[in-house]
């Protein structure tokens, strides 16, 4: 037993400072010792969950309660793996488990609050955190969701209250910092959101959502980015109706107004109607792209981003370049391409809007239909402007099939969320 306590400790230990695979090993050798070791298992079943292998957790968790069905945490810790899936339904059936065990545990009704943060239902959420917090009144997860379920609610003084408060018990709480670091960023005082990001991250430098805040709030210094980064966190506090309800009726707003705006006789308000809602949708597609581009020269925002992210800006960039380029020489030169390469220069800069949803490095062992999508459109796309110089009398054909599986593209798109 000596040596299975050696091992236990030093793998909590390791999971504590984030290093996973270390931690295993260490687990490893408890439970050679003892296959059946209860402690053991939950450590490993919470590493695989920390490393994002939740199926291997839930497995594990499941043989867990199977050597001790009385404990509660495992039960928690299924609930936050389901949670992490998005399978919310399960989560709230395995932490009422947990609550029922053990309903002196503050923390579980912490989970329980962001469950419901998740499905928009605030005053649930704020009843749940209020709920914990009369177990603990110095439980941080229930102090956290506690704030942005009145942030959420417009009880902001409360809220401010609530954030302060959790930030006095423990200032050195990264999970604090990055959601104070969220609320700013809604705001649009990106400013302050960075500091509680990088506070965030000095705490904890593996935080994933805290770097992705602090790569939010650099990005925020590109206006148009920071309209579509506030647009977007407004948006997605709502439910996924009201989301699709303002979607709708923002481009049934835009063609009413076109509409009247001909009818009045005023054609250049029409157009600009026309080309601010076109460049918004275009924006919307490739706006984080273009950003990320930006991010690859600050000397920060640099290092925050991801090979991933790097390889998809300069792509963009590209293609930009490339479609400015096309349309310089379609009114510089001459011949049988001129024109053609005006079309062109419109088919290269649309490929930045498929080209922006791939992951580097690209792999074709992939299932994803959006992923196919648009590969192929790509492919159209690059056959289009090459049969402006290859087959020009087949050109317009290209065009044409290019320009409406373009279409089926975008909207398939907007359908399935991207």
């Amino acid at each position: 037993m000596i040596g299975e306590n050696r091992h236990i400790a030093r793998a909590r230990l390791l999971l504590g400072q984030g290093r996973l695979k270390d931690a295993e090993k260490e687990v490893g050798y408890a439970l050679q010792q003892d296959p059946n070791d209860h402690e053991a298992m939950l450590l490993l079943a919470e590493c695989k969950i920390d490393a994002k292998d939740y199926d291997a957790g839930i497995s594990l968790l499941q043989q867990a309660i199977l050597l001790d069905p009385h404990s509660d945490r495992p039960y928690y810790l299924l609930g936050f793996a389901h949670y992490q899936k998005d399978n919310l339904k399960e989560a709230t059936k395995q932490l009422d488990i947990a609550i029922q065990l053990n309903p002196y545990h503050a923390g579980y009704f912490g989970l329980y609050a962001y469950i419901y943060m998740e499905q928009h239902n605030y005053k649930a959420a704020l009843e749940k955190a209020n709920e914990g917090l009369n177990v603990d009144p110095e439980e941080l997860t229930c102090l956290n969701a506690r704030s942005q379920a009145l942030f959420r609610l417009k009880s902001s003084d409360e809220a401010y209250e609530t954030i302060k408060e959790a930030l006095s018990i423990d200032p050195d709480n990264a999970f604090t910092h990055t959601n104070y670091g969220w609320h700013f960023l809604e705001k649009g005082k990106h400013k302050q959101a960075r500091e509680h990001f990088r506070e965030a991250l000095r705490i904890e430098p593996t935080m994933g959502r805290a770097r992705a805040g602090l790569k939010e709030s650099l990005k925020a210094n590109v206006p148009p980015y920071r309209w579509l980064l506030m647009f977007s966190l407004w948006l997605s506090s709502k439910s996924k109706a009201a989301r699709w309800g303002i979607i709708i009726a923002l481009w049934i707003g835009v063609r009413l107004a076109t509409s009247a705006s001909k009818s009045a006789g005023w054609q250049v308000l029409a157009f600009v109607l026309a080309a601010l809602y076109l460049a918004f949708v275009v924006f919307s597609w490739i706006g984080n792209s273009l950003a990320n581009l930006y991010l690859s020269f600050h000397k920060e925002g640099k290092y925050a981003l991801t090979s991933s992210e790097k390889y998809n800006a300069w792509s963009i960039g590209g293609v930009i370049l490339l479609s400015i380029i096309f349309f310089t020489l379609n009114f510089t030169t001459g011949g049988k391409t001129q024109g053609a390469l005006f079309f062109c220069s419109i088919v290269v800069f649309s490929l930045a809007m498929p080209l922006s949803q791939l992951q580097y490095p690209i792999s074709f062992v992939t299932r994803k239909p959006s992923f196919w999508m648009a590969f192929a459109l790509i492919g159209l796309g690059v056959c289009t402007c090459l049969s402006a110089w290859i087959a020009p009398a087949v050109f317009t054909v290209f065009l044409s099939v290019y320009m409406l599986a373009f279409l089926v593209y975008t909207w398939a798109g907007s359908f399935s969320g991207r």
